[in-house]
């Protein structure tokens, strides 16, 4: 969704990739009008598939067998061009992506259609699936919420939340939050148990406000400039400092003092999250 890697289901995947596919492509497409491309690009993305689909390959074995140059970072047409072959293409990370920028030029690519029959649905079907799945992980949520979450323009997602039969609440500001009609809603008296979040956890970058999470004071602490997000813990459903491990211990630093019962319950969740982290593991 935000072109980076992720782990997603083959059931998801062919239930609404179409609908990223068609936006990554309009996003890319009037980038390069601005740059003046003039190139047959179904045809290099027929052929890209192609030679795809003979093996998994990195993207320097790629562009060298379309007869493209390689990628560099004071050039952004050839990115452009490649972010949208790509898309057109409905190519995937390979079995050997889990290694990132390793010592073989980096991840491979295959197309979807190759393994799973399909480059996945897009239109309106695509974007009820989606909003369902999102509703199901992070509801009640605004629709803003929804767009920040997929990356994707509101327009493309109205026609799911006209069609599906949502409930419909609203928070303290007045603002309309949706959710699955057979979601779970407990009491607002509700305890929330501390809980220890991986970085970039999606919670994190889930909602538009993310003030319903993060204390906007110290959202420059755990969101850098570069985007990279922290590894944080939650009190009573808010971030509240952030944590590492130290030879297989988990050490949490608070942003703020924490009370005497909250740390207690906080050092029980660190102690139950050493128990699945393997020996001298350090994160």
């Amino acid at each position: 969704m935000r072109t980076t890697l992720h782990h997603v289901s083959a059931r998801d995947y062919l239930a609404y990739a179409g609908l990223f596919r068609e936006r990554r492509e309009e996003w890319a497409r009037q980038q390069l009008g601005t740059l003046g491309a003039d190139h047959d690009l179904d045809a290099l993305a027929e052929r890209l598939a192609e030679i795809a689909a003979e093996r998994p390959r990195t993207r320097p074995e790629l562009l060298a067998l379309l007869g493209r140059p390689k990628l560099t970072l004071d050039d952004r047409r050839p990115w452009l061009f490649w972010y949208l072959l790509v898309a057109k293409a409905g190519l995937i990370n390979g079995p050997s992506s889990s290694v990132w920028r390793s010592h073989t030029g980096g991840g491979t690519f295959v197309p979807a259609r190759s393994w799973l029959g399909s480059d996945g649905a897009g239109g309106e079907a695509a974007a009820v699936h989606l909003v369902r799945r999102y509703l199901a992980a992070f509801g009640p949520a605004t629709r803003a919420d929804v767009a920040q979450w997929t990356g994707l323009p509101l327009r493309a997602l109205e026609p799911a939340f006209a069609r599906l039969k949502l409930r419909r609440l609203h928070d303290e500001l007045g603002r309309e939050l949706l959710d699955l009609p057979r979601a779970p809603l407990p009491s607002p008296e509700t305890p929330a148990p501390p809980r220890f979040l991986p970085r970039w956890d999606s919670l994190l970058l889930s909602h538009d406000d993310r003030r319903r999470v993060l204390p906007e004071e110290y959202r420059k602490t755990v969101i850098a400039k570069n985007g990279d997000v922290a590894q944080t813990f939650l009190v009573d459903g808010f971030v509240a400092g952030t944590w590492t491990v130290e030879q297989g211990r988990v050490r949490f630093e608070p942003f703020a003092p924490l009370p005497r019962a909250a740390r207690a319950e906080l050092g029980g969740e660190a102690a139950r999250l050493e128990a699945f982290i393997p020996s001298g593991c350090g994160v």
